[in-house]
């Protein structure tokens, strides 16, 4: 079996595709994991160690001091054989680098705007189909969004994700690369969706930036915002919060409390992420949230909304004036 382990974005969606296409692999010779970043350790040493994998190929995961070592603590002893490549455009610390590839086959190219893109050249894919749907998710991932197709993908593959599952957006892109749907039939066909999306979206946009928590932090406005839905995205979010809240940077806190995203348009976000245990890109990155038990059984409790927000910005607020005025 050959195991993909991929990120739950359309990044990681649209990678898993190529590299399925561009390997030949059969429909019933694969396996996908959609995880975040701070999984990784987790599960590829739980699948080397089961034996379930002849291949592992992770894609659209960054690196980070703390998931190294942990990564480390087991790949070092041995993966049973398995055979491990790593694809990423991310930004990683050359020790990172050297540490990872004595046991990796590492693909990792900081200058691509995204994974899939990373994919594609290691597997020399050339055809145009595929390397258009390579385009419009760059386009998505680097935030520029020069295709008029990239938000319709990217709202379509959130959509689903909150209530079908990745696994459904990953067979839905994957089908119509290989019967060869151009992207512009694609977002036609998931239009639908992507009204619906949308719809959420904006009514959470009307109000968000009454929610947020503002701090100054050595001059930067730094806003806090907990993210207690599920549509739109942290991305979407980041940005609204940087462009109609007038943030100079986003902290973006996910709904289970697991991780908290970073963006900004002139800071270096990715060294406050390194400080939390995460990385990212310089103006998008992220790391993992590790809140105290107390507070957690506090967010768990049938206590009025307000006070929770209130408990968890001033966790957040500590933590981020700690991080900040460390670098």
């Amino acid at each position: 079996m050959q195991c993909i382990v991929t990120h739950t974005d359309l990044d990681g969606v649209i990678s898993a595709a190529v590299y399925i296409v561009g390997t030949g692999v059969g429909k019933d010779g694969y396996s996908v994991l959609f995880i975040e970043p701070a999984e990784v350790a987790e599960k590829l040493c739980s699948l080397a160690s089961r034996g379930v994998c002849r291949a592992v190929a992770v894609m659209d995961i960054g690196m980070g001091g703390n998931i190294l070592r942990e990564l480390l603590k087991c790949i070092s002893s041995g993966l049973g054989g398995v055979r491990v490549s790593w694809y990423d455009h991310h930004i990683w610390d050359p020790r990172w680098i050297e540490e990872l590839s004595r046991y990796v086959d590492l693909h990792v190219d900081a200058g691509s705007k995204c994974a899939a893109g990373v994919v594609a050249k290691s597997l020399n894919l050339e055809a145009a189909v595929v390397m258009e749907y390579v385009d419009v998710t760059c386009a998505v991932d680097s935030w520029d969004f020069h295709r008029w197709e990239a938000p319709y993908l990217y709202r379509y593959v959130d959509y689903i994700k909150r209530f079908y599952g990745l696994d459904r957006a990953f067979r839905d892109v994957l089908d119509a690369i290989e019967r060869g749907v151009e992207v512009r039939q694609f977002a036609e066909w998931v239009e639908p969706f992507v009204e619906r999306y949308m719809d959420e979206e904006l009514r959470i946009l009307a109000s968000m930036c009454m929610d947020v928590r503002e701090l100054d932090v050595e001059g930067k406005r730094v806003c806090i915002y907990y993210r207690d839905f599920d549509i739109p995205n942290q991305s979407i979010v980041g940005n609204a919060l940087l462009s109609m809240c007038g943030c100079s940077i986003a902290a973006i806190v996910r709904p289970d409390l697991s991780s908290i995203s970073f963006r900004s348009r002139d800071f270096n976000v990715r060294e406050i992420a390194g400080k939390l245990g995460g990385g990212g890109h310089q103006r998008a990155a992220g790391a993992p949230l590790k809140i105290s038990s107390t507070l957690r059984i506090s967010m768990s409790l049938p206590l009025p909304a307000k006070l929770k927000r209130t408990l968890l910005y001033n966790y957040i607020e500590k933590l981020l004036k700690n991080a900040i005025t460390s670098i």
